[in-house]
């Protein structure tokens, strides 16, 4: 956690012009987007431990808005696909792990007619 956070900012948005070049129609270009994909994770848990060491409210919020500006994006220009993008928003807001529990949202298990899912909902 060295490295100022306006460096951080700098770099996430040489991450966003990257992918936001790979969507064009040039050969291999959308090399960029697989590479990124498998470093997001971990820049973003990064990104997040940077924001929790920020001690200014003002500073706090404005790295704030620009990770999730970034994010916002990458989502309206379908860069990556829905549940990817919301792994990411989870890690930033503070979820502990990589993966999304498709079982529960917020700590609340999903249920249909106020009745929990089954862990095994296809019969096997």
């Amino acid at each position: 956690l060295q490295t100022p956070p306006t460096v951080k900012a700098a770099r996430l948005f040489l991450c966003n012009d990257l992918l936001y070049n790979s969507c064009a129609e040039v050969q291999n270009a959308s090399s960029y987007r697989t590479k990124l994909e498998s470093k997001l994770a971990d820049i973003v848990i990064n990104l997040k431990a940077t924001l929790d060491e920020i001690k200014t409210h003002t500073a706090r919020e404005k790295f704030k808005s620009q990770v999730l500006g970034c994010l916002r994006a990458w989502r309206e220009w379908n860069v990556y696909s829905p549940d990817y993008l919301a792994q990411l928003d989870i890690i930033f807001a503070g979820g502990k792990s990589k993966e999304v529990d498709v079982d529960e949202v917020d700590g609340v298990p999903l249920d249909v007619d106020g009745v929990p899912l089954a862990k095994d909902v296809d019969g096997e």
